[in-house]
């Protein structure tokens, strides 16, 4: 089963990571530098540092970022949790932390390589603002027989227990008191900013920070994940019960349903361009692409029709209640293969019942008899969050950027905004009576056309606008999007979206 869940590898930096201005030599700014010596790197290794053993610790010189040796600190926490660190000579005062994607199993290092391995770079975070960045492999090893995840946390024991405890939430706060104790050692001092950044799982772990270590993060940057495991798991496991069956649609017409939908709604934003700027906007039915009123050759069957129907339909329980909201249109055929055995896994893991691995039982799924047994037991095991504790964050004057991809199709971009609507209402509740203004401390945006996984830092500069935010007072209004092909896209705060100004686009609330 593992196989079929290395589409993960995706979140990968050498996949991801484009080189951009972390191979420029950039001016920054110092807050409160501080070298260090080649002899207080080398002298970590074999060192036990808050609970992580330092299992190498050397210097690296990268001549593209502008030739500043940084310290490279791997560590270990049993069973298989290992973490980077990349402590820089000189120190602006600023931690960075990454989060991990999919299953984790690998580390987003900071140090940028090519496809044939060579060095090529160090992440903007340590190159233009200097940086101590730290990432894990969230507790797991990818490829590696009986360590790697999902397969490793099915298995009895303390090891399969203490992995998943790791991916859950707890090698985030063990990456951060590493990394904690490494700066005390080497500097002398503790981070006077502490900053975040993750997609996907990764942005389940931003969110995770926010409302367990409030107090190290300044800026917190969450992407792709809509604070909503029991919703998202539910969304998955409801589409179980197409695959296999005539319902289903081939990746073929999965493609041709969403080229259709962005010929439909693509010049809306007066642009004609190959993207949907206002995918909460775009009405394209699925209806229309029947066999019976098309003739299309990759037409759809009524029953194809409706799984189309239920991926963009809200999925609520027989109260009304929403449990999740519907996507935007996207083409699902990349992933969809995918959902079902995802929420199999996270049901499992949520209940105990392996049987959730298993097609028929997926196929079993009810909203109403199984969303909240599940949602509980993802609650209780810490891969769900606390809605309330994010809004706390806000509320405490910290900032924070939520994001996701316009076109994702593996998590909801509808229901990311829902929540976030519903977490920053909480957090008006919670400011009352302090003069704090929560709308000023948080902010969410659409990235028009990315598929789920793109959108992340560096094709939009999210590390640049929470540093701006948080120590200069600079809101983010607009980001800028830059797709593989080296076009650009403006980035807009939801719900506004870019429109066509004749000589460009721009932010556009109507």
């Amino acid at each position: 089963m593992t196989g079929r869940f290395n589409l993960f590898r995706r979140f990968s930096p050498d996949r991801f990571v484009q080189i951009s201005g972390a191979l420029a030599c950039l001016a920054m700014q110092q807050l409160h530098a501080a070298d260090i010596g080649g002899e207080d790197c080398s002298v970590l290794s074999g060192q036990t540092i808050r609970g992580v053993t330092v299992t190498a610790a050397d210097w690296l010189v990268v001549e593209p970022a502008a030739g500043q040796p940084v310290c490279v600190v791997a560590g270990h926490q049993p069973p298989y949790l290992d973490i980077e660190v990349v402590l820089p000579s000189e120190w602006s005062g600023r931690y960075m932390q990454q989060g991990g994607g999919g299953f984790d199993g690998f580390i987003q290092s900071a140090v940028l390589r090519d496809e044939d391995g060579e060095v090529v770079g160090l992440h903007e975070a340590i190159a233009r603002f200097g940086a101590v960045r730290a990432a894990s492999n969230g507790g797991n090893r990818q490829g590696v027989e009986g360590e790697a995840a999902p397969d490793v946390w099915l298995k009895a024991g303390p090891d399969a227990a203490r992995s998943l405890l790791h991916y859950s939430y707890l090698s985030l706060g063990v990456t951060l008191d590493f990394a904690h104790g490494l700066a005390e050692q080497v500097y002398g001092r503790l981070p006077d900013y502490g900053y975040f950044d993750g997609c996907s799982n990764g942005g389940r772990n931003a969110y995770t920070v926010a409302q367990r270590w409030p107090q190290h993060f300044d800026g917190i940057v969450s992407g792709c994940e809509p604070m909503n495991m029991p919703g998202t798991t539910t969304a998955w496991l409801s589409f179980a019960g197409v695959q296999g069956t005539p319902a289903e649609l081939a990746t073929e017409q999965y493609t041709h349903a969403y080229d259709a939908a962005v010929s439909s709604c693509d010049a809306d934003d007066g642009r004609v361009d190959g993207i949907i700027a206002n995918p909460a906007a775009c009405g394209f039915e699925p209806r229309s692409l029947a066999c019976e009123v098309s003739d299309a050759e990759l037409c759809l069957s009524d029953a194809q029709v409706g799984t189309l129907e239920m991926l963009l339909s809200d999925i609520v329980d027989s109260s009304g209640t929403v449990l999740s909201s519907g996507f935007y249109w996207a083409d699902f055929g990349r992933l969809a293969n995918a959902f079902s055995g995802l929420g199999g896994v996270y049901a499992a893991l949520a209940t105990g019942d392996t049987a959730w691995l298993q097609a028929e039982k997926r196929r079993q799924f009810s909203p109403d008899e199984h969303h909240h047994l599940i949602g509980n037991g993802l609650i209780r095991s810490g891969l769900a969050h606390d809605r309330i504790a994010i809004a706390q964050y806000v509320a405490s004057g910290r900032k924070l950027i939520s994001w996701h991809a316009g076109a994702d199709d593996l998590l909801t971009p509808a229901d990311h905004a829902r929540l976030f609507d519903d977490m920053m209402a909480t957090a008006e509740a919670l400011a009352v009576g302090t003069g704090i203004d929560v709308h000023a401390n948080a902010r969410f945006f659409i990235v028009p056309g990315a598929n789920h996984g793109a959108g992340v830092h560096p094709a939009v500069g999210w590390v640049e606008a929470i540093i701006e935010w948080t120590e200069n007072g600079s809101a983010p209004q607009s980001l800028t999007y830059e797709q593989d092909d080296g076009s650009t896209i403006p980035v807009c705060r939801f719900p506004a979206y870019p429109r066509d100004t004749g000589s460009g686009s721009a932010c556009s609330d109507g």
